[in-house]
């Protein structure tokens, strides 16, 4: 893990090409803001010194913007089906330190940045996606397709995002699945808990 692209901007950012669905403007307008609002936010958790102070800020953020347990299910993809009650719980947690503890560290690489909202696309009433740009502070771009669902008509979260095309939930399978034929659930548990000890030191 860390050696991906989306892996090196994902903290700036909590933050290929949808197809389009009809959607009511409403529910489009709604994602918008959604996207919009916590992009501002996380930006100015990014301006606070490194500390305990930004850490609880970046938890309470991914609380309140992360479907954290289905995206946590979706980076299992197949493997969901196999796992016990007891193994699901273990990965579950650790998944959620390593989003919190990992990326937190790196957010101070990215101060300076801005966000841009470009466009919304809907995949139905409940699934839509918010093209945005990123620009950095030397002037680079990169274009973050945000996903979010709200499902049942509930609050609106993060589900996914694709940097430059690249989706953060699939490369998170493809890598988890190698390590999951090789060394089980377990093994996949125990090298998210390695990476999340190594990033807190």
């Amino acid at each position: 893990m860390g050696r991906h692209v989306w892996q090196r901007i994902a903290p700036a950012l909590f933050v290929s090409a949808f197809l389009w669905s009809p959607a009511s403007a409403g529910s489009l307008e709604e994602a918008t803001d959604f996207v919009a609002q916590r992009a501002e936010r996380l930006l100015d958790i990014m301006t606070l010194p490194p500390g305990p102070e930004r850490r609880d800020a970046f938890a309470r953020w991914i609380a309140s913007t992360v479907d954290h347990d289905g995206m946590a299910n979706r980076a299992l993809g197949r493997y969901l089906d196999v796992a016990t009650n007891a193994e699901l719980r273990a990965y579950t947690v650790a998944f959620h330190n390593y989003i919190i503890i990992t990326y937190e560290r790196r957010l101070e690489t990215f101060s300076g940045y801005s966000l841009k909202v470009e466009r919304s696309r809907a995949l139905d009433d409940n699934d839509v996606v918010v093209r945005t740009t990123i620009w950095a502070p030397d002037g680079g771009r990169t274009t973050v397709d945000f996903r979010i669902g709200n499902d049942n008509g509930g609050p609106w979260r993060l589900t996914d995002f694709a940097i430059e095309g690249l989706s953060m939930v699939k490369t998170l399978r493809d890598e988890f699945a190698g390590v999951i034929r090789r060394d089980g659930i377990e093994g996949l548990t125990a090298l998210i808990e390695s990476n999340v000890a190594e990033s807190a030191l």
